[in-house]
């Protein structure tokens, strides 16, 4: 959990360092809402503590496809399935590539998924309203 708290505390100083465009992606251990994960729950502070790291930030998530992408390969009743992997991208990103879109696609021979990410450039809006 200390590690986690670092890594949120280095995320707000990095976006107080410059105001551009920026997209963060990877394995981010957490989840926003407790939807976002079958199994064992999440517990309330832990998600309002991203939530609201994110939100210093100025960066939102958004992507198409399932919200379960990760498993711990556990039977059932263990089994735990939750979208770890993420792309979060600031309003000035999302204006400048208001087009792109991101999808999980599913690796035979990882318990993760890998972010696809299809690049569009600002001026028109894609044909699915979705906010990143």
């Amino acid at each position: 959990m200390m590690r986690q708290r670092a890594v949120w505390e280095r995320l707000v100083a990095l976006s107080m360092q410059f105001d551009a465009p920026w997209l963060c992606i990877g394995d981010f251990n957490e989840i926003l809402f407790q939807q976002e994960k079958i199994g064992e729950p999440r517990s309330r502070w832990q998600i309002e503590d991203s939530r609201e790291t994110l939100s210093c930030c100025d960066l939102t998530d958004g992507f198409e496809g399932s919200q379960h992408i990760w498993c711990n390969r556990c039977q059932y009743p263990e089994t735990i399935r939750s979208r770890l992997d993420k792309a979060y991208g600031n309003t000035r990103w999302h204006e400048r590539f208001s087009m792109t879109c991101v999808t999980h696609q599913a690796l035979p021979y990882s318990n993760h998924a890998m972010l696809v990410i299809q690049w569009g450039f600002g001026g028109q809006k894609r044909r699915k309203k979705r906010q990143f």
